[in-house]
């Protein structure tokens, strides 16, 4: 996957060993336990200093936004976040390097509009993720509550 799309290094930050090893598994270079690694000197070792260049906020808590701020490459300037929960940020960060914050919830947009953005969004995801072991339980649509 990362060759399709110019990555030169994956690296996958998660506080679950399961979910670090089905990054491992699905191609991450590299993974990081907060609860066990540095992030933040990791990255800045592992990228002679300069950061990552895309970073993917997925968690949505005040720990992983102030980190992905910290770990992002500031010539690059691109957080893409996924995860949302009330946080409080370190919002300088943000301001002082022009970070560009993009935001992928598409639940916030009309109907018309996910029907035109998720298709986009989703391609990539289509195309290049093997998403079959990502899937961990499968639910009857009667079910939806607790698929939930």
């Amino acid at each position: 996957m990362r060759q399709a799309q110019g990555a030169y290094r994956v690296i996958v930050v998660d506080v679950l060993e399961g979910k670090l090893a089905l990054a491992r598994r699905l191609g991450a270079d590299i993974t990081l336990n907060p609860g066990q690694d540095d992030v933040i000197e990791a990255v800045k070792d592992l990228t002679n200093g300069l950061g990552a260049d895309v970073v993917v906020e997925a968690a949505g808590t005040a720990e992983s936004f102030n980190t992905a701020s910290e770990i992002i490459n500031t010539t690059q300037v691109r957080v893409l976040q996924l995860g949302h929960h009330p946080v409080t940020l370190n919002i300088s960060r943000w301001h002082d390097d022009g970070l560009e914050f993009i935001n992928t919830c598409l639940v916030h947009h009309t109907w018309q509009q996910r029907y035109v953005w998720c298709p986009e969004a989703l391609r990539p995801v289509a195309r290049l993720v093997e998403v079959r072991p990502l899937i961990t339980d499968e639910f009857r649509l009667d079910d939806i509550k607790a698929g939930f």
